[in-house]
């Protein structure tokens, strides 16, 4: 991960619950593009059908069974890491120093795609839509910037020393916690 890993403390312990849901979550990429790649096979079948003569329809036994391997595939390739992390059910938890501690004010994307300054003045409830601002807190450790929880954020101080969960193959931050 970093350098500085190298000279820290290591040690395994099992999986919570709570870590296991974190990393199921992150399975979700997998099973997006595998529903691209069936959508895009729909829309292949349908194109199959509308312009091939029915004395050609045996090109869907063909396409079909390719359409599906491919999809399953693409997800078993993207997910292989969380997969392995959970079969494993261990998590990594390296000791290390923060080096230091970053708050910032971000909009949320999308949020104020209607808002258009002089025309939100006048139709405030038409075109006043303003962005959510939302709250993002990062500690810098090891020269690599983690996006944490408030929570764990005010609890840290610069210059302290953490414990922070990692997932062993897929490298998941999991949970930082005070040592």
């Amino acid at each position: 991960m970093n350098s500085s890993m190298n000279n820290s403390f290591q040690t395994e312990q099992p999986l919570s619950g709570d870590e296991i849901v974190i990393i199921r979550k992150e399975k979700r990429m997998g099973y997006i593009f595998a529903s691209i790649i069936l959508m895009l096979g729909l829309l292949l079948n349908l194109w199959i059908i509308l312009t091939f003569s029915k004395e050609n329809m045996n090109v869907l036994i063909v396409v079909e069974p390719l359409i599906i391997l491919l999809s399953y595939l693409i997800c078993r390739l993207i997910n292989t890491k969380l997969n392995k992390d959970l079969s494993a059910g261990v998590k990594t938890i390296i000791t290390e120093t923060v080096q230091k501690k970053e708050a910032r004010r971000s909009g949320e994307p999308g949020s104020g795609v209607l808002y258009i300054p002089i025309l939100g003045d006048l139709f405030p409830k038409l075109w006043g839509q303003e962005m959510r601002m939302n709250s993002v807190f990062k500690l810098v450790i090891g020269s690599v910037r983690y996006t944490v929880e408030e929570e764990t954020y005010a609890k840290v101080e610069e210059g302290s020393a953490v414990k922070m969960h990692f997932a062993p193959n897929s490298k998941i931050l999991l949970k930082v916690e005070r040592v």
